[in-house]
């Protein structure tokens, strides 16, 4: 009877395993880098995604979004860019104090509490 079990065990996980590495987060964390340059006021962010490993919203199109937050992470301002060729520059207010700010994969969750994975950041210090 136990090898019955650990048989059934085995074929369960065989099937349930791969499944959830098919919903893996599409959204490619940390590929990209940014910079900061006060003397234009621009962000320039390069190596951010242009195709998603698999596809969210029935395409493979990576949408970046802008997030610019204060030093007490309080959210400034934050707009869609839209898909890119790897490379942006955002002109950006003077900063009053340490401001970061973050590429960004599309947004879920709610108006409260978003939640979306980070391309790249960089500060304004």
């Amino acid at each position: 009877m136990m090898f019955v079990m650990r048989l059934l065990l085995a074929a369960v996980l065989a099937v349930l395993l791969p499944a959830t590495v098919a919903y893996a987060d599409p959204y490619p964390v940390g590929t990209g880098t940014c910079t900061y340059d006060p003397a234009t006021a621009t962000v320039t962010a390069v190596g951010l995604p242009t195709v998603l490993p698999h596809a969210v919203y029935g395409t493979t199109t990576a949408v970046v979004n802008f997030v610019r937050e204060d030093a007490a992470g309080h959210w400034l301002d934050s707009y869609v860019i839209g898909s890119t060729n790897g490379t942006v520059t955002v002109t950006v207010p003077a900063p009053v104090g340490v401001e970061t700010y973050e590429f960004v994969s599309q947004m879920w969750g709610s108006a409260d509490n978003p939640q979306y994975d980070v391309y790249a950041e960089c500060s304004s210090a």
